[in-house]
């Protein structure tokens, strides 16, 4: 990044603010504690900004360091509602959708574009500038990082191997181009949860807080860096597994995907050669993460969870789990918490 943009973000990272609509200002109050009916959200050490209003509430938390911000969303919206995200410098930084799909109207461009429940992007927003958020009732979770230029600088430096893919996504946000969306894995998910609950008192909280935010960037970029190597037949299978893992799915329908329709065994030595994985196995491996993160971050019976990955019965993914984590779904829920 060069210019004004790079001033202002070394200066300090940028914060995302949501404001109501002007006519609504006057019906709106704002303090900074959490009402105790939502303590259940509360981030250690985090400053909170509580908004409410007509349309029901939202707040902000966010921890700060010189380089990043970290801000954790919640929105509990009764009533529809426009709220319109700003920020008083250029903010470029890595939005991670929790719960809720968010369609957004920004500022120059035709197409709506929606910031998606269960994966995370590049973002570029302008400063100042007029964007739209279209909220429907519905709890919505969110977590945004923000960085400075010094701090993407010193990223890449560490990470020599992405350093011209994090100039490359950095240059196509800020240009408005298309940002890559990449879907939360189980590890992107538990980075994001350990962020969340260190306790504010820990001496080294910042640290851990600094560590956990190259840990997520990291995961971020290898799995960009990975989307962008896949020909574009076993990507087409990559998305019918996305999309389909909740239902049975054959090796046949995956290679009728990949355009190799009748040739199983071509398309299982290139499904492999792209994720190292043969196709049952990468099935398996993707139902078992999606288990992990409702595991994680539900409260779902493991009978429901079983259902919604893909799996037979809850004695499926118990076998599943014990040959993968030594012990049971339950046993794994428990020890995360």
């Amino acid at each position: 990044m060069s210019g004004q943009t790079s001033k202002h973000a070394d200066e300090h990272p940028p914060v995302m603010k949501f404001k109501v609509p002007p006519e609504m200002e006057v019906l709106t109050q704002k303090t900074s504690t959490l009402p105790k009916d939502y303590e259940r959200y509360r981030v250690p050490g985090a400053d909170v900004e509580f908004i409410s209003g007509p349309f029901g509430c939202y707040f902000t938390q966010e921890i700060r360091q010189k380089d990043w911000v970290i801000g954790w969303l919640n929105f509990d919206i009764r009533e529809s509602v426009y709220l319109y995200p700003v920020t008083s410098a250029p903010f470029v930084g890595l939005y991670c959708g929790l719960r809720g799909n968010i369609p957004c109207e920004l500022h120059g461009r035709e197409e709506i574009l929606t910031l998606q429940e269960d994966k995370f992007g590049f973002y570029y927003v302008p400063e100042y500038a007029m964007n739209k958020a279209d909220f429907m009732p519905f709890h919505y979770t969110a977590v945004y990082i923000s960085f400075t230029s010094r701090f993407l600088q010193k990223f890449g430096a560490s990470n020599p191997e992405f350093t011209s893919v994090i100039e490359k996504q950095v240059k196509r946000v800020m240009e408005g181009e298309e940002v890559n969306i990449i879907a939360l894995n189980s590890d992107a998910h538990s980075i994001i949860k350990k962020m969340k609950l260190r306790p504010a008192d820990d001496p080294h909280f910042l640290i851990f807080q600094d560590i956990k935010v190259n840990e997520l960037l990291l995961q971020y970029f290898e799995l960009l860096r990975a989307a962008q190597h896949v020909p574009a037949n076993i990507q087409a299978a990559l998305n019918f597994i996305a999309e389909y893992f909740d239902t049975p799915v054959s090796i046949a329908e995956l290679a009728e995907q990949a355009g190799l329709t009748g040739d199983e065994d071509t398309f299982k030595k290139q499904f492999k050669a792209v994720t190292g994985l043969a196709p049952d196995r990468y099935l398996k491996k993707f139902r078992t993460e999606k288990a992990e993160q409702l595991l994680l971050t539900t409260t779902l019976k493991i009978g429901e969870i079983a259902v919604k990955t893909g799996f037979t019965d809850s004695a499926h993914l118990a076998r599943t789990f014990l040959e993968k984590h030594k012990m049971t779904p339950k046993a794994f829920r428990a020890k995360q918490q």
